[in-house]
């Protein structure tokens, strides 16, 4: 919430929109809430295609939020475009009901990887700055001067 304090509606949006991603799919796979155990009895994939769908939608807003990096920086949009890959993967997997362990999976999975490594890239890149260290770790400015 201090991001849309400081102006920074995209970084809100972002923090607030993917801690909600990860609320909601813990919610999906903790046992204590039975997400899982009530789609025990449910006609063959139910459960499947909901993740699936869940997953997909995740993916269109993220797209959404790769188009409004295209004025960042070249290690902000590659996580967006590569998370968008990620939940495009994980979503076609359950989709077309891939069994566990799948290739599918699998390459969603190593794009999450470096998803996640991009991440941190980025917040440190973020962290360090003028202020309180020497080290600069470069990021790639997609800036351009023009006017909207």
């Amino acid at each position: 919430m201090w991001e849309f304090k400081v102006g920074n509606n995209f970084g809100a949006t972002a923090f607030t929109s993917y801690g909600a991603f990860w609320l909601s799919y813990a919610v999906i796979l903790i046992p204590g809430f039975g997400v899982v155990a009530g789609h025990t009895n449910a006609p063959d994939h139910t459960l499947d295609n909901a993740l699936g769908i869940f997953l997909l939608a995740w993916g269109i807003f993220t797209f959404i939020m790769w188009i409004a990096t295209f004025r960042s920086t070249v290690t902000m949009s590659s996580m967006f475009f590569i998370l968008v890959l990620t939940f495009f993967f994980l979503s076609s997997a359950h989709l077309t009901h891939q069994p566990a362990g799948n290739i599918v999976t699998k390459i969603g999975g190593g794009l999450g990887l470096v998803t996640a490594f991009l991440a941190w890239y980025n917040a440190a890149a973020g962290l360090y700055n003028s202020g309180n260290t020497f080290v600069r770790l470069p990021t790639g400015s997609l800036a351009h001067a023009h006017s909207d």
